[in-house]
């Protein structure tokens, strides 16, 4: 009986511990693209991160951890974003992001493409 109650306490704990700090199990999330939002320009469509100018797609989905859903409006100058810049328009010219993750201030990656080629 107290092998089962001491089991149950640390099961309980760990889940705690985890849940505490979401952000390691986000942090093993990577990205095509991760930096800091310079400007967002959405009557343009236009994203500047570390600056590299972005479009964005007519239906992007925004996201913060923990897959929370967010909107455009939390894209601000200084908060940090990862996304996949690979969807391109009909005519292949440009890159349209569709999905953007609002990152926590802490995250931890090299900035710019994770493949380190320019596009």
């Amino acid at each position: 009986m107290k092998m089962c109650s001491l089991l149950s306490a640390l099961f309980l704990t760990l889940g705690l511990l985890i849940g505490a700090n979401p952000t390691l199990a986000d942090q093993k999330r990577t990205f095509g693209f991760f930096g800091e939002v310079d400007s967002f320009d959405r009557t343009k469509q236009m994203l500047v991160v570390d600056d590299r100018v972005f479009r964005i797609d007519d239906s992007v989905r925004v996201h913060k951890k923990k897959g929370r859903k967010a909107t455009l409006s939390d894209i601000i100058p200084g908060v940090k974003v990862g996304f996949y810049p690979a969807k391109r328009d009909e005519n292949r010219q440009n890159n349209y992001i569709d999905e953007i993750w609002i990152l926590p201030s802490n995250w931890k990656a090299k900035r710019g493409y994770a493949d380190n080629l320019e596009r």
